[in-house]
């Protein structure tokens, strides 16, 4: 069991949540190759909302402190979260760089990084109290709403009854 499960039960975050667990397994054992893996898996975090968040425009060049600095960005996440992921950052260099890490430095980046994939895991999901909201909100989402037209080709029970109520 580790502090990321909440993110590696999600198949959307596969791209990042094994990098994340990384990082923590290894903080005890390797203070710069947990504060790498942080970075790393930060990046590809970054790199997935730019993939699924139509609100952010990817910069020309993708590299972590560009997608960090776009307005679009900066617009979405405060202050003290966009502090806490140039801390990642400059560590990550820094450990890349060969220059040494505490083992404050490395817990903080740690910690640093939970905050900044429970901030993705709430900005990314959304509860539904039923299928039938689940599908007003998928439907919203693709731009389906009222006089659309749907076709349900599913031919088991009432299905068909709750795509026309939900429309």
């Amino acid at each position: 069991m580790t502090n990321f499960d909440f993110i590696k039960s999600e198949p959307k975050f596969d791209t990042f949540a094994d990098v994340a667990v990384s990082a923590e397994k290894i903080l005890p054992i390797d203070y710069a190759a947990s504060v790498i893996n942080c970075r790393r898996a930060m990046e590809f975090a970054l790199k997935w909302m730019y993939s699924v968040d139509r609100s952010l425009v990817m910069p020309w060049d993708d590299k972590l402190v560009s997608l960090m600095s776009t307005d679009e960005f900066r617009d979405i996440v405060d202050a003290d979260l966009l502090q806490r992921m140039h801390f990642i950052r400059k560590m990550g260099n820094n450990s890349r760089h060969g220059i040494p890490v505490k083992k404050k430095e490395a817990e903080l980046a740690y910690s640093n990084l939970k905050e900044f994939a429970e901030y993705t895991d709430s900005k990314y999901c959304v509860g539904c109290a039923s299928g039938m909201d689940a599908l007003q909100i998928a439907f919203r989402v693709i731009g389906v709403g009222e006089g659309s037209t749907i076709i349900d080709v599913t031919v088991q029970g009432d299905t068909y009854k709750v795509l026309v109520t939900v429309i």
